[in-house]
């Protein structure tokens, strides 16, 4: 299973392996990459999925179907039975998701989200910060919050260290490639979206279209 979050936050559960950018969001520009491929590997698997477009509808090779909003967030995913629909407001800066409807075979559930300004909330309590650029600053969703902290936000947000308790992995750019304390690297593209990862043995590699 492989989704690209093309940024985007998203509440999607993956199970097994997955193909997801890091905790990034969607742009503010229409224009946004659209990924064509994207491949895995590691020490004892690996595996390719190539993904057509037709207009804003992208189709992958392991049978998902995602619809994109026209800044590049996800309106809808389709995996076999199970469909995930989103819906989103104010996206002058950065698409800000309301609402997450989840229907299956013999169920269906939506939660809604609600903000004050740039913090996103779920039945009162605060569930994620993010800067003006749309970028997280603080998450509530897991066990403990966890903090990030950027630099140099005038292509995109570098992000610089990522903090829980009381662990944290500082990380330092050389261009467009981002080197964490814990062995990590990701590279990215002049427009900030990820080309190539490499996390505790796994590597994933994207490619992309209509990305000037």
């Amino acid at each position: 299973y492989c989704i690209i979050k093309s940024k985007i936050f998203s509440i999607l559960v993956v199970l097994g392996f997955s193909c997801n950018e890091k905790e990034f969001v969607n742009s503010s520009k229409s224009n946004f990459c659209k990924v064509t491929r994207c491949a895995y590997q590691n020490s004892d698997t690996n595996y390719i999925h190539n993904y057509t477009w037709i207009e804003n509808t992208q189709k992958g090779s392991d049978g998902s179907l995602n619809d994109y909003n026209s800044y590049g967030s996800v309106i809808q995913n389709i995996q076999a039975e199970d469909t995930f629909t989103y819906e989103y407001d104010d996206c002058d800066n950065y698409c800000k998701m309301t609402k997450q409807i989840y229907k299956g075979l013999d169920s269906t559930s939506v939660i809604n989200y609600t903000w004050a300004g740039d913090t996103q909330e779920i039945d009162g309590n605060i569930l994620a910060i993010y800067n003006s650029n749309g970028y997280l600053l603080k998450s509530y969703r897991g066990m403990l919050p966890v903090t990030y902290k950027y630099e140099d936000c005038e292509n995109f947000c570098k992000m610089i260290s990522k903090s829980a308790h009381n662990s944290e992995v500082t990380y330092y750019w050389e261009g467009n490639t981002q080197k964490g304390s814990d062995g990590s690297i990701f590279e990215y593209n002049e427009r900030g979206y990820l080309l190539r990862s490499t996390e505790y043995g796994n590597v994933y590699t994207y490619t992309y279209e209509n990305c000037n």
